[in-house]
């Protein structure tokens, strides 16, 4: 009976032990593989944008983040709406006036100043960039330099997740008490995305006027990358990746990029595709006929993508590759959406201002999308070049109609 229990003892024990060494195993490969296994882009923005920043840009990227911690949360809805911005709060890098907006308050408006919004989502906000050093606020700065006789203020109306719908919303909302000249829509891009996920869907309003922490920020936009433990972990993660390649399940390693346009989309997402360009084309009306009314002079880019870019740099093409695997044929839907939006606009005589940015970064070998979507601080000066280049030329039409046409 003592040796049976001795047995016994000693099996627990030797059972206990296993567990113990096991878990601890687990444990430091973990450790190892986060430390010194390439970082996962999809979740690990800051790594990857810490890899393209110069080390100046880098270090104002990270005070920026800081003074974000700092304020804590920023988010919220707007009740009977479709749009969510921020709370007011002040920080030495990152401002957010009354009315919800980065940058600086937004006062009456003086006599003979001319005010023009930007909408956006996190590129035009200026993800990882100081105040001074978004796109509203170089724009503004460079079209001052252009035309010193005239008062302009660019506005910053950009929000994280945002999307032309949204966008157009958030104009509708605040136009009027901004006391707007001119409003400039950037977006296209993450409708796409958004239209891959859940179809051309148009939005519900919210049902409260609550703050937005991150896990609720998160649930709205309905982040596109898996935030469950296993997707976390870097063992959990590797196992998968092994299992999937001896299924046959994952693209191959030595996948040539220019063929990477030719995976196949799922059914699905070919239906919203065949539908999204005359979505697209319908939301843009939509606004259109709206400010026209108001007599607002309206703008609309198309953005630059990843998809549409060449060369893409090794970085860039380890991006796209990474996304098959969760979101098969995203890179074909992507570019083929760009290439409906691109005929389908080409072949209508378009009432309002449109312009394609699709293939601004064409050409440039660096990174300039450094995790897919946002671009590097090279990136962000350059869209506000080509945007001031834009309004610069509207603005000399604008001036020799009126002094053709004083009335």
């Amino acid at each position: 009976m003592n040796t049976r229990k001795r047995i016994d003892l000693f099996s627990y024990k030797n059972f206990t032990i296993s567990i113990v060494l096991t878990v601890l195993y687990f444990s430091i490969a973990e450790a190892a593989l986060w430390f010194f296994d390439a970082k996962n882009p999809l979740n690990d923005l800051e790594y990857y944008a810490s890899m393209v920043f110069s080390r100046e840009e880098w270090k104002e990227a990270e005070k920026f983040r800081n003074d974000l911690l700092k304020i804590g949360i920023r988010g919220r809805m707007i009740k009977g709406t479709i749009i969510y911005n921020y709370r007011p709060a002040n920080s030495e890098t990152a401002n957010f006036n009354s009315f919800g907006f980065r940058g600086r308050e937004i006062n009456k408006k003086r006599d003979g100043e001319y005010r023009i919004g930007i909408v956006g989502a996190s590129r035009i906000w200026g993800s990882f960039l100081p105040d001074n050093k978004t796109i509203p606020y170089i724009v503004e700065k460079d079209l001052r330099t252009k035309f010193p006789e005239m008062d302009i203020t660019v506005i910053n109306l950009g929000v994280e997740g945002s999307n032309l719908q949204r966008g157009i919303a958030t104009a509708k909302h605040f136009y009027k008490a901004m006391e707007l000249d001119q409003i400039v829509f950037y977006g296209g891009f993450t409708d796409i995305g958004y239209a891959y996920i859940f179809g051309n869907v148009d939005w519900i309003p919210f049902e409260s006027d609550t703050d937005m922490d991150e896990e609720t920020f998160r649930n709205l936009i309905r982040a596109i990358y898996p935030e469950k433990w296993w997707n976390k972990s870097r063992v959990v993660n590797l196992v998968i990746s092994s299992v999937k390649a001896e299924l046959g399940l994952t693209i191959a390693k030595d996948i040539v990029y220019d063929d990477i346009y030719d995976l196949e989309i799922p059914p699905l997402q070919k239906n919203t595709l065949a539908e999204f360009p005359e979505v697209y084309f319908r939301r843009i009306m939509d606004s259109y006929n709206y400010f026209k009314e108001s007599g607002i002079e309206q703008v609309y880019i198309l953005p630059s993508t990843i998809q549409m870019k060449q060369p893409l740099s090794d970085l860039e093409k380890k991006i796209m590759a990474n996304y098959e695997p969760f979101l098969p044929g995203y890179n074909a839907f992507i570019r083929k959406s760009y290439e409906g939006i691109i005929s389908s606009f080409g072949n209508r005589e378009l009432p309002f201002t449109f312009i394609d940015q699709s293939l601004l970064f064409d050409g440039e070998t660096e990174t300039i999308y450094f995790d897919g979507m946002h671009v590097s601080p090279q990136g962000s000066r350059k869209i506000a070049e080509s945007i001031t280049g834009i309004l610069s030329d509207l603005l000399l039409e604008n001036q020799a109609a009126t002094s053709q046409d004083p009335s």
